[in-house]
């Protein structure tokens, strides 16, 4: 006979309320419901099962109580969604993720006696959109028509704000997941601020113009100090002070006033696919450059396992020393 467990009745519950509309933990609540009610004891193999549905970790099937998962960028939503009042699994699991590499960055930099990113903050208290604007211009080392200077405008901006040290991370699944797609109405970007890693993080399944203004739009975040939780894309619906301030700033950019001109002046809000172009450019798109130049000199170093280092970026022994060569050229 198989040995069986019980579940906390009130873990249980929490458990339920975890599960949204998605069809595949929706799958495993009458197995839920059964044990609720007493009547049947789940084994092991089950327990590991329901785990793996609802994408909970196992170890929280044999806690007394609910685990307490604070989850800080909770605060910062852009605007209340009741469908979204329980954060999912997927957002979850990404923010986690996110904050594993700016807690790793940081260590990095300390250890290698970097100084604090001067960028964070710099805007902090400021108020005035076009002043910010101005600011972030001249940080990042842009014109007022910038965007007449290259064919792909995030790229390029992803990669001057790269390069003055904000880790820009972008992905449309749960790490390798493909069946743990984001949800673009549950959010498009967050910002985690860190005087030494700032990390913004773009949801690839936004349109192309969506992630232009969510890049901009959460860099404003960086410069005036403030985590974020973004999915009010330019629409004027946010109430929130700060909100409005960053998407006149991320706006001012793209369509500066006085060059009303600007090619962004129409926006495409569709949502094109990120995949299709190549595996490899496509995990390139994921990682931010500095930060994976960083992963590579540590190992080099020795200070950080190749196994770390996998873990951390997403890849396995074959695709990480092939990504490092592709993202060294």
């Amino acid at each position: 006979m198989k040995d069986t467990y019980e579940v906390s009745p009130t873990v249980l519950d929490w458990v339920i309320g975890q599960i949204g509309s998605d069809p595949t933990p929706l799958n495993a609540l009458p197995l839920l419901n059964e044990w609720k009610r007493g009547i049947k004891s789940p084994t092991f193999n089950e327990i590991k099962t329901v785990s793996k549905k609802t994408r909970i970790p196992l170890g929280y099937f044999f806690l007394q109580r609910p685990p307490t998962e604070t989850i800080r960028l909770m605060e910062y939503r852009t605007i209340a969604n009741t469908e979204f009042d329980t954060p999912s699994r997927e957002l979850v699991d990404t923010i986690s993720d996110m904050e594993n590499i700016v807690d790793w960055t940081r260590s990095y930099l300390e250890f290698n006696h970097y100084e604090v990113n001067p960028i964070v903050g710099a805007c902090r208290g400021q108020r005035d959109s076009m002043a910010i604007a101005d600011t972030m211009r001249r940080l990042l080392g842009l014109s007022i028509n910038w965007f007449e200077q290259t064919e792909n405008s995030f790229t390029y901006l992803r990669n001057a704000m790269s390069e003055k040290g904000v880790i820009i991370m972008m992905n449309g699944i749960v790490r390798e997941s493909t069946h743990r797609p984001l949800n673009i109405d549950e959010f498009r970007a967050f910002t985690i601020i860190d005087e030494y890693a700032p990390l913004i993080f773009i949801n690839a399944k936004d349109s192309l113009n969506g992630r232009l203004f969510s890049l901009l739009h959460e860099f404003a975040h960086v410069c005036l100090g403030r985590d974020n939780l973004f999915n009010d894309l330019y629409s004027g619906r946010s109430t929130d002070s700060i909100e409005t301030l960053c998407n006149a700033v991320a706006a001012e950019i793209l369509v500066p006033s006085t060059l009303p001109d600007s090619p962004f002046g129409q926006v495409d809000t569709t949502c094109p696919s990120q995949y299709g172009r190549g595996y490899y450019r496509i995990l390139a798109s994921r990682i931010d450059r500095r930060f994976f130049s960083f992963i590579v000199d540590s190992v080099a170093q020795g200070t950080t396992l190749y196994a770390e280092a996998f873990r951390i970026t997403g890849t396995n022994r074959h695709t990480f020393f092939e990504l490092a060569t592709r993202m060294s050229r």
